[in-house]
């Protein structure tokens, strides 16, 4: 009967001492867990300012194009202006 008792209270405690390591292995797997979800939200953040620089860039690319064709209509504008001002002086001419 002692025999039987003291296998019973070995049986116990190793089943206690099995019961802790899996609890502790499911902390551990929560936590790996919580670790993967936060790791896929700054994926997606990371792919949200991706997006968002690749549209600043096109935005900054035609923005850049605007002005370069801008500052050519002003230049081409204002040749025109002085050519016109040019045909407008009077050219004397000296006589001899």
């Amino acid at each position: 009967m002692e025999g039987l008792l003291k296998y019973q209270v070995f049986v116990v405690e190793s089943l206690e001492q099995e019961n802790q390591k899996f609890h502790e292995f499911d902390l551990q797997l929560k936590e790996a867990k919580d670790y993967l979800d936060r790791l896929l939200a700054i994926k997606q953040d990371v792919k949200t300012i991706q997006e968002k620089s690749q549209r600043l860039k096109q935005r900054a690319l035609r923005l850049q194009d605007k002005k370069q064709k801008e500052a050519l209509d002003m230049e081409l504008k204002r040749d025109r202006v002085l050519e016109e001002e040019r045909k407008l002086t009077p050219v004397f001419r000296s006589s001899s």
